[in-house]
Order: structure tokens, then C-alpha cells, then sequence
């Protein structure tokens, strides 16, 4: 068993050398003696964060502890290890007492040293970005393979600690393996002609729009030119106008701009932020053509009711469904309901091939008319030559399609761990004040949370700031987003633009209350949910220190 004290002398090293070759050098040195098990938890260590995730102890708890000093070394890596699994684990009544008693029977076997060492990395302060972006070359060097290929393992997995693993014990044919699966489906199209690519593209639009209950995929550039398509294929003219929610991404309008149509703004609903069907009601004049409903974050929209007001009053429903692959209502997949539902595969969003955009239609009139507009305005069945309607070159590759058909693989299982942890989140902030979980319509049956919405409890706290709530978040090392800073109708390109608009209370107050983390993290574990959390009622303690008077 390796000695705790060595990887604090490592730590200790690292830092009173500026010779980047010799931090390097030492890391590697202490790995080489690690046993298989220790391996990543002494990474977990170095990296400033231990392989369960940020333990979360307050500082008063940690730095209040009374305890004897060491004379001697006696701790392991694997004691530091055993004591944070069970601090992680105490809960419930007396739980606190318990913390402090583990915390307090390890500190006393400590040194000085070892003492600090352990109290920075249990209250968050050991924040050693610098050793984790030098790990990966010590791990090279350890195993003795290429930096390069370390480097790249570590990117696909993404995980330091099992790039360690798989470098020392498997060495280089180990790491070739590593994400090798994401891949497999796109190796073909490195030596691809026209006529596979397009093959790989007609198979994921196949696929993609029978697993959201369309008879019809159009895939396109990205998820604003699928916008542009649908309009345009959908009739709509200059002068035209659209109603859109001011709560979106700025394509949602923009897109009716660039075809010579009109964003009218109907406000949202307060609680799913999706556009309110009686707001869409009073919007509706004599030029309203269609209407853009959003399935913002990932929670669809009242669409029975928004396509219902759309049949009665003879409007085109154009679903923006960019946030929510998967969603469904009423057991019944979102880009089914409407004309036309609209997705992006942007680089942010729940599927990915860093750009992309599909079109998902049951109506075989519309399809060929949106693929025209994509594909130079051809007709399917025509000759290259042969361009029937005014179009332009939005199409998807072949590439990007193989990566997409990839991804779809994975997406039910996503759409599950998501909405698991979702409702994990949901029981456990509800207990912290300072923030309301997001509300989620009892209709929806899947929601795909591409965004978590956090809403600040102004009644509560009504001097908090949304930028001040994020930083403090920030700080504890969650990557939280401060979200819209204001509607999409405050914008100043649409100074320049006819546009139109009633009162948006809703979304100004959504705009001021609102923050969010983005999808990702609710694909992590429960330890590394507990840790975002634990954070958030650390900044609700800590409310007075952000001006706030509680």
C-alpha cells in the first residue's frame, strides 16, 4: 500500500518546480509505484477532486475539528479513500456527528502536512487544474506510450482516472481501444463516395423520424436553416406574419426575418416557459400565417391546445424542437403534432455531430418541397441539372449523418438517466429554499432536459441577483449558465426589423428569476449530483455574503 505522504510530497514537488518536463517526471515516478486499486484514487487526488466527486464539507466543519497530531506517517492513499466513501455515505440523523468522528479518527493519524493536504481537498480549496492538465503526460510517460495518444484517449473518455487505468495496466493497444465505438459508424465514410454518404443520409433520416412518429426526415445544414426550409416550404410570404415565444434562441425569430416574414411575440407561460396557447389566441391578426411553438429546455409545450387554436384559425404549426430530441406528450413524440418539427444537432444539444438540423414531417407534400429548398431546388427523382424551385446548398453529410445514426443508439437510454436524475435534483433542492426545481406538466411523458432551469425564490430573497447566484455557483465549481439575460424582442437587430409584440410579462420576469446547468450533468452520477447539490445549499447559507438580507 502506498503512503499517503507520498503523493502530498508529490503534490509538494510539483509545485516548487517550474520545469514542466520535471513535474512530469515526478508524477510519473509516483504512479510507477501505485498499486493497480490506488491508481485512481491518488489521480482523484492530485486533480484536486477525489474519484467520488467533491465531498462537500464545509470549511467551519473540516477546520473546527480537534484532533492530535502524528508524529509519524501511518496513512495510506486507501485510508483517505475509505474515510471520504463513508463521509459521502453518512446520513440522515446524526449524520453531522458522524462526519466530524471519521473526519476527526483520520486527521489524527495525519502529519501537519498531511493534515493541510487533506483539509484543502475536502473543503474544495485543493483546486489543482494544473497537475490534471500534466497527469496525462505523466500517465504517458508511466506506461510508456506516446503523449499523443494519452491525450487523445483522455478526450474521448473524458475521464482522467480511467485514462490511468487503461494506460498503466493495458498500455498502448489499451488506449487505441478507447472510444473506438463512437467511431465505428463513421470509419465507412472516410473512404466514402457520393452515393454512400448519401445512402448514410437517407438511413438516419429514416431513423430519426420513425422514432419521432413522422413519416418524413429532411436533414439540412443546421437547426436555423431547417427554420428557414419549414417557413418557406409551409407558403409563408414577405409581410406574413409569424407568432414565436420571446423566450428561444434568437433563430426562432430571426429565421421569419430572413424569409420576409414578421415575428409577432406572444408571451409564455410562467411555469414551463413554453408559449401560453391563450397568449397565442390574442396574438393572432388577419396577416398571422403561422405560429412557432418552442419545447423550451426540453419540456414540450402545450401542443394539443396550440395546434387545436392553429387548426380553428388556419395556421401553419412549425414545432422548434431543437431542445427536445426524444420529448413526448401524451406518450406521443414532439415533431409529430405540428406541419413540421425542427431540430438541431448544434454542438450543445442532447445529439451532436457539431452541426446539423432535421426536418421531421408526415406530410409528403411539405417533405419534398423542404428537401427542394435544401438541395438547390431539385426535385427528388429529377435530374442533378434539373432545379424546379429557387434553393440553396443546405444539405447534411454523410459524415455527420453516420455520427447522428450513432447517437440516436444511445439516446433512449439518456432520455432515461436524464429524467432520473431530474427527479433525484427535483426531491432534493426541494428542501433548499433559495431556488424552485423546474415545474414539469403532469401531460409531458418525456421530458429531455436539455437545459435544468433553476428559478431564484425572489418572495424569499428579493435582493438576489441572478448574475451574483451563478457566480457563487461558479465558484463551487458548477457550470452554471445565467441563462437569457432578456427577451428576444429587446435584441437589438429587431431595432432594425418590423416585428410586434403585446406585454411579455412573463418572459421579463423569467429573463430576471432564471438560471440554468445544461444537460450533462444529469447524465452524471448520484455522488456527482450530491456534489452540485451540496453546492447550492452552501450558497443558500451563504446568502448574506451575495448582499443579501436574510
Amino acid at each position: 500500500m502506498t503512503l499517503l505522504t507520498d503523493v502530498v510530497s508529490a503534490s509538494r514537488e510539483v509545485a516548487g518546480t517550474s520545469s514542466r518536463s520535471r513535474k512530469v517526471a515526478i508524477l510519473a515516478e509516483l504512479l510507477r509505484k501505485l498499486d493497480a486499486d490506488e491508481i485512481p484514487i491518488a489521480v482523484g487526488f492530485l486533480s484536486g477532486v477525489p474519484r467520488q466527486g467533491r465531498v462537500g464539507v464545509g470549511y467551519s466543519t473540516v477546520y473546527g475539528l480537534k484532533h492530535r497530531r502524528a508524529e509519524a506517517t501511518t496513512l495510506t492513499v486507501g485510508d483517505l479513500d475509505h474515510a471520504i466513501v463513508e463521509v459521502r455515505g453518512a446520513k440522515g440523523p446524526g449524520s453531522a456527528a458522524r462526519r466530524k468522528q471519521i473526519l476527526g479518527d483520520l486527521l489524527g493519524r495525519a502529519t501537519d502536512e498531511e493534515a493541510g493536504f487533506v483539509k484543502r481537498l475536502l473543503t474544495g480549496e485543493l483546486r489543482q487544474g494544473a497537475l490534471a492538465g500534466l497527469m496525462v503526460d505523466a500517465v504517458a510517460q508511466a506506461a510508456g506510450v506516446s503523449a499523443a495518444l494519452a491525450r487523445r484517449a483522455f478526450m474521448l473518455s473524458g475521464d482522467l482516472t480511467r485514462t490511468a487505468e487503461i494506460a498503466l495496466a493495458g498500455g498502448e493497444e489499451g488506449l487505441r481501444g478507447v472510444g473506438f465505438e463512437l467511431f465505428r459508424p463513421v470509419l465507412p465514410m472516410l473512404a466514402s463516395t457520393a452515393e454512400s454518404a448519401a445512402q448514410a443520409v437517407a438511413d438516419f433520416e429514416q431513423a430519426f423520424s420513425s422514432f419521432h412518429e413522422a413519416k418524413y426526415g429532411v436533414t439540412a445544414a443546421n437547426g436555423t436553416v431547417t427554420l428557414e426550409a419549414a417557413l418557406l416550404a409551409a407558403g409563408v410570404r414577405p409581410g406574413d406574419e409569424v407568432i414565436v415565444p420571446p423566450i428561444s434562441f434568437i433563430a426562432t425569430a430571426t429565421a421569419v426575418l430572413r424569409v420576409g416574414a414578421v415575428p409577432a411575440f406572444a408571451d409564455i407561460d410562467e411555469a414551463t416557459y413554453n408559449l401560453d396557447p391563450a397568449r397565442l389566441s390574442e396574438a393572432i391578426t388577419v396577416r398571422t400565417r403561422a405560429v412557432i411553438p418552442v419545447h423550451f429546455a426540453g419540456q414540450p409545450a402545450d401542443i394539443e391546445a396550440i395546434t387545436e387554436i392553429a387548426e380553428q384559425r388556419g395556421l401553419t404549426v412549425i414545432e422548434d424542437c431543437a431542445h427536445a430530441h426524444g420529448a413526448t406528450w401524451r406518450g406521443r413524440r414532439v415533431g409529430s403534432f405540428g406541419a413540421f418539427g425542427s431540430f438541431s444537432f448544434q454542438a450543445s444539444k442532447n445529439m451532436t455531430a457539431g452541426e446539423g438540423g432535421i426536418l421531421t414531417t408526415s406530410d409528403e407534400t411539405l417533405a419534398e418541397r423542404a428537401r427542394s429548398v435544401c438541395n438547390q431546388g431539385r426535385r427528388s427523382g429529377g435530374a442533378w441539372y434539373e432545379h424546379v424551385r429557387l434553393g440553396t446548398n443546405f444539405r447534411l453529410t454523410g459524415f455527420q449523418a453516420a455520427v447522428l445514426l450513432s447517437q440516436l443508439e444511445r439516446l433512449p437510454l439518456q432520455l432515461e438517466t436524464r429524467a432520473n436524475n431530474a427527479k433525484y435534483l427535483a426531491k432534493q433542492l426541494s428542501q433548499i429554499e433559495i431556488v424552485t426545481a423546474p415545474y414539469v406538466d403532469e401531460r409531458v411523458t418525456c421530458h429531455s432536459y436539455y437545459l435544468y432551469p433553476l428559478r431564484l425564490n425572489r418572495e424569499r430573497y428579493p435582493e438576489l441577483s441572478k448574475d451574483k447566484f451563478v457566480q457563487a455557483l461558479v465558484a463551487e465549481g458548477i457550470p452554471a449558465a445565467e441563462g437569457y439575460p432578456h427577451p428576444l424582442y429587446a435584441q437589438p437587430v429587431f431595432a432594425h426589423y418590423e416585428h410586434r409584440r403585446g406585454d411579455c410579462p412573463a418572459a421579463e420576469k423569467m429573463c430576471e428569476e432564471v438560471c440554468w446547468v445544461s444537460h450533462e450533468i444529469l447524465l452524471a452520477q448520484h455522488d456527482d449530483l450530491a456534489d452540485f447539490v451540496a453546492a447550492v445549499a452552501k450558497v443558500s447559507e451563504g446568502a448574506a455574503e451575495l448582499g443579501v438580507s436574510v
